[in-house]
C-alpha cells in the first residue's frame, strides 16, 4: 500500500473466502496469488471469481505446480491442489494466455517459504 500511495495509484481489495465475495462492480483486473483451493472447488472458484472481470481484462496468476512437490519450500501437499500448465488451460478455457509458463524459483518469504520453488504463472486476457 506504501508503493500504491507512492506511485499514486488506487488499490481495492477484500480478503474473505472466495465463497462469500459478492460485489456489484466488474473489475480491470484479478490477481490469484497462491490461491490454492481446497480440492473439491478449485474450477468453481475460479469461474465464479471471473465473473467479476471486465472482458477483454487481464487475469494475473502464480501458484504452485506439482513439481512443487519434491520441495520443502511451502505449498500444499497434496497434488490435487496444485498446478500443471494442462490444468490451467482446462480450469481458464475463456482465458487468452499472454504468458503461461512454469518456473523455478528461491522463494525468501519468511520462515515457511524459504528455498528452491516450483510455480506456474499466467497472464490471460478474458474473452
Amino acid at each position: 500500500m506504501q508503493l500504491a500511495k507512492l506511485k499514486a495509484v488506487d488499490i481495492t481489495y477484500e480478503v474473505k473466502g472466495v465463497k462469500e465475495f459478492q460485489s456489484d462492480e466488474k473489475f480491470d483486473a484479478i490477481g490469484l496469488c497462491y490461491a490454492h483451493f481446497p480440492i473439491d472447488i478449485p474450477k468453481q472458484a475460479n469461474q465464479y471469481l471471473l465473473n467479476f472481470l471486465i472482458p477483454k481484462e487481464k487475469v494475473i496468476f502464480e501458484a504452485f505446480s506439482i513439481a512443487q512437490l519434491r520441495n520443502t519450500s511451502g505449498g500444499p501437499k497434496n497434488k490435487e491442489m496444485l498446478f500443471s500448465i494442462e490444468e490451467i488451460k482446462d480450469e481458464f478455457p475463456q482465458l487468452k494466455f499472454e504468458i503461461l509458463k512454469k518456473e523455478t524459483l528461491k522463494l525468501s518469504e519468511g520462515n515457511y517459504h524459504k528455498g528452491k520453488a516450483e510455480v506456474i504463472r499466467f497472464v490471460g486476457v478474458k474473452s
